[in-house]
């Protein structure tokens, strides 16, 4: 894809981006030759959130922000990965049947497992892998609401894809086999190699399906709103809620929830209440909640029904804080997310839609239609302070190579007028990062 299809309306300041990962691989490696760049899309929830390791339905989403790769494919079995800051990791897939990894640091431990991933679901399905190094850098800023490891697998599954197997290798299928093989992030790797939104169903063998908006639908963006002034919040308490959730299948000697129902809950609620507790019951009740928005919400992004998909994410922003994470009102450390919520509510009313939302961080997710967008950005860092509003649009396109001019971005890396472009953004392509 060439690189203004890949970033229109954008490519200014995102032109600035590239330039700055091709100087780096020039001095980490040479100039001698030319990488060839690559991307892959953030994701980002609607509905379905910590369900798929009880085989849940989930709706995600692919935004403009993404991971960019500079890359050149190599005649060795390693996979030499630096970062924006220069700090290098490595997988030698070659020393053993597993993937041996080297210099291999406690920050990088979930990049090189799935590494050892990617490698495993391309040689079991066929397709050819080999060694390539590459220059990796994130549009993802730092406490956002994004698993960025999900987009890092995807953009090393699209790296080998091109490198060693000519391009043809069916995105759908891979997206599957990940799913499959990453429960907790396989549908944001699903969303970023496909684009657009995907629903997937875990229920059994995953079934994953894109789904595109219709395309007379009002347009809308995704703000996430860091009420935090850039300090980032864990989602610690994950495990917490799978141990929860499979109380609940073991009272019923199930493997997971998805082979039970709300009725079964509230049949059995006095026994639950004394074997699980009652916070393992409103996560249970979550659950099956999700499942039954995530079919209205799949209607409504099919159909272009935008105000009703806008009910039905308040709807589950609301059951996710009421029953999911019920201590999230009264802890100390998520009230700046709930002043954003509050925030959110008061400038969108029913005209949009917001959440709180956890992933890897936690912070205000909204959804505000184009024409909202300036004042509601404006408004929110009136009181949180500028730069706490990132803007996203919907990224329809999938994980892919993009072609780069070489001899312009030379041209643009000392370039003042990209700069001064930043500096003066005045519309709303311009806000979209």
């Amino acid at each position: 894809m060439k690189f203004d299809e890949a970033y229109s309306g954008r490519n200014a300041h995102i032109k600035f981006k590239y330039t700055g990962i091709l100087a780096q691989y020039n001095a980490r490696f040479g100039d001698s030759t030319q990488p060839r760049f690559f991307s892959a899309p953030a994701a980002v929830a609607i509905s379905g959130e910590l369900t798929e390791p009880q085989h849940g339905k989930t709706v995600s989403a692919a935004i403009t922000a993404d991971l960019i790769a500079a890359a050149e494919a190599t005649d060795e079995t390693v996979i030499l990965i630096v970062t924006e800051d220069n700090k290098e990791f490595y997988l030698d897939f070659g020393k053993d049947n597993d993937g041996s990894a080297y210099g291999e640091a406690v920050e990088f431990a979930e990049y090189i497992n799935a590494l050892r991933t990617i490698i495993k679901t391309f040689t079991d399905s066929g397709l050819k892998i080999g060694g390539f190094r590459a220059v990796v850098h994130s549009r993802v800023y730092p406490g956002l609401p994004v698993d960025e490891c999900a987009a890092f697998s995807v953009l090393a599954s699209i790296i080998l894809a091109e490198f060693y197997n000519g391009g043809n290798v069916n995105k759908m299928k891979l997206a599957t086999s990940l799913c499959a093989r990453l429960p907790k992030s396989g549908a944001d790797c699903a969303v970023s190699l496909t684009g657009g939104f995907v629903a997937a169903d875990f229920k059994d063998a995953p079934v994953v399906q894109r789904v595109a908006l219709k395309a007379d639908a009002p347009l809308f963006y995704i703000c996430i709103i860091n009420a935090n002034y850039g300090d980032s919040v864990p989602a610690s308490s994950d495990p917490e809620v799978y141990e929860d959730m499979q109380k609940i299948c073991d009272y019923f000697a199930v493997s997971n929830l998805s082979r039970l129902s709300s009725e079964d809950i509230c049949l059995n609620m006095v026994g639950l209440r004394t074997t699980c507790g009652d916070r393992a019951i409103l996560r249970a009740l979550f659950f099956f909640d999700e499942n039954y928005r995530s079919d209205n919400i799949l209607y409504s992004i099919e159909t272009g029904a935008v105000h009703s998909l806008f009910e039905h994410i308040n709807a589950a922003g609301g059951s996710l804080y009421k029953y999911l994470r019920p201590r999230f009102q009264v802890s100390e450390m998520y009230r700046p997310i709930v002043a954003g919520m509050c925030v959110a509510e008061s400038e969108l009313g029913v005209r949009g839609a917001f959440r709180v939302y956890f992933g890897k961080h936690a912070s205000c997710q909204a959804f505000v239609p184009a024409g909202l967008v300036k004042d509601f950005k404006l408004h929110i860092e009136r009181v949180f302070g500028l730069n706490t509003c990132h803007v996203f649009g919907l990224r329809e396109h999938p994980a892919c190579e993009v072609e780069v001019d070489f001899a312009q971005l030379h041209r643009d890396i000392d370039t003042a007028v990209i700069r001064e472009h930043i500096k003066s953004a005045a519309d709303l392509g311009d806000m979209v990062e």
